[in-house]
């Protein structure tokens, strides 16, 4: 069972939905529509103030052990 994380925002993140955000802005930013991008805060990135911004970014470091868990697994090399 993964530990409890002491998280420094009110904003919480999973380690799922933030490798699922970060799919995400890959594909908005290739599309070229990046202020469109909902964040997990339900506000566009177009309309996101740098509080937001700062609230998001800090969730997604409270992840980080578990997203790097997940990132691992994904990208090992599977059997054929």
């Amino acid at each position: 069972m993964p530990e409890k994380r002491k998280t420094k925002t009110k904003l919480r993140i999973s380690a799922i939905e933030a490798l699922a955000l970060t799919a995400r802005i890959d594909i908005a930013a290739k599309e070229g529509n990046m202020l469109s991008l909902m964040m997990p805060n339900g506000k566009p990135l177009g309309d996101c103030t740098r509080k937001d911004l700062t609230e998001i970014a800090r969730a997604i470091e409270d992840a980080g052990p578990e997203l790097d868990r997940l990132k691992a697994f994904f990208s090992a090399q599977r059997p054929s």
